[in-house]
């Protein structure tokens, strides 16, 4: 149920830096997850574009987030809903991808294939620790659709840290 910056218009972000802290996405919709349309998740609903048969291919998200001391984060995941695949980055970094290509990626790029809806994955993300800055920091996620007559799109997602006290 937290709160996101948002952007389902169909526009390529390539290349905007849209995933870097720095990014201004005032402008962007703002809503609580889970996002979607025709899925089970969606408190908020997105905007596939006006033909049915040819919806958006890419959805973009943007949360910040406060730490407050780095060196104590000694572990770091998240549980990802996501369909058909996703990008998650770290202050602009990316930190974990699923059910898309290796390489570059635009607002084109399909998912590899389509994905069960409402199954969360658990994401490993301690190589991203190094990511991570005394402060405020940004997670990003761009969620593709395997194909534009998808059904439906589903996105949600949990940022776990724990510290060298053993919370989280």
């Amino acid at each position: 149920n937290s709160t996101w910056r948002f952007l389902d218009d169909g526009s390529d972000q390539t290349g905007s830096g849209w995933n870097e802290s720095a990014f201004d996405d005032s402008e962007w919709r703002e809503g609580n997850g889970g996002f979607g349309y025709d899925s089970t998740v969606e408190a908020t609903i997105m905007d596939f574009g006006d033909d049915p048969d040819n919806k958006h291919i890419t959805y973009y998200f943007r949360r910040k987030f406060l730490v407050g001391d780095v060196s104590s984060v000694n572990g770091l995941a998240a549980n990802l809903l996501y369909d058909d695949g996703a990008i998650v980055y770290i202050n602009g970094v990316e930190a974990a991808r699923v059910n898309l290509p290796d390489g570059p990626v635009t607002s084109n790029t399909s998912a590899l294939s389509a994905s069960l809806e409402g199954v969360y994955e658990a994401l490993n993300l301690e190589d991203a620790i190094g990511f991570l800055q005394n402060g405020e920091n940004t997670i990003a996620v761009e969620v593709h659709q395997a194909d534009a007559a998808s059904s439906d799109i589903s996105f949600d997602t949990d940022l776990i840290s724990t510290n060298t006290d053993g919370m989280e």
